[in-house]
């Protein structure tokens, strides 16, 4: 989540897009950047709710996050990045 939020680009877009062709080594396609563009932004609004789950999730104990990260959405891009490490393409991937 963290290399999405530090090497994807600024926007949501630039990030998932970069996501996946870390996890398939293939372009986007429409259908799958959108729902996980929808899944980081519903992902987004629960840990904005729930900080002290966001802060479990976001932290690593040997890594922490700087003092200005964004804790909700930090963990919401672990979240996309635990579902795009789960694909099959990302599984099979020659």
């Amino acid at each position: 989540g963290r290399r999405l939020a530090e090497q994807g680009g600024k926007t949501v877009g630039s990030r998932v897009a970069f996501g996946l062709r870390l996890a398939t080594g293939r372009q986007s396609d429409p259908v799958r950047q959108q729902v996980l563009e929808t899944l980081f932004e519903s992902e987004l609004a629960h840990y904005r709710n729930n900080t002290e789950a966001a802060s479990q999730l976001a932290n690593m104990p040997t890594v922490p996050l700087p003092a200005d990260a964004d804790i909700a959405a930090m963990a919401a891009w672990t979240v996309v990045a635990n579902v795009l490490l789960n694909l099959d393409q990302a599984l099979t991937r020659p």
